[in-house]
């Protein structure tokens, strides 16, 4: 009767450990979804805040031409200006000369 008795007994210490061994599984599963959620989730902010980065970064160069053409056109006006004068004065030079000689 002693042999059933550590038999059984043995077989109880299996069953333990056994279900120790899986809840220690469990609960290591268990962290290492946690710390999986944790990885994603930062990792979810940086391509967010990289992304962020990005967007402003080609919205600053987007301004950046923008205020770069318009300087040029501002640029383009005053030399057409300029040039528009100096044809001006030349006709006016021109008629002078004219009067002059008649």
């Amino acid at each position: 009767m002693q042999v059933t008795s550590d038999h059984c007994s043995v077989e109880q210490e299996k069953i333990e450990k056994i279900a120790e061994l899986k809840a220690k599984a469990a609960a290591k599963k268990a962290e290492e979804a946690k710390t999986s959620a944790k990885e994603f989730k930062a990792s979810e902010q940086l391509r967010k805040m990289q992304t962020d980065e990005t967007r402003a970064l080609k919205e600053k160069m987007e301004q950046d031409k923008m205020l770069k053409d318009l300087a040029a056109k501002k640029r383009e006006k005053l030399e057409e200006k300029k040039h528009l004068q100096q044809v001006r004065a030349q006709i006016e030079e021109d008629r002078k000369k004219k009067q002059l000689e008649v």
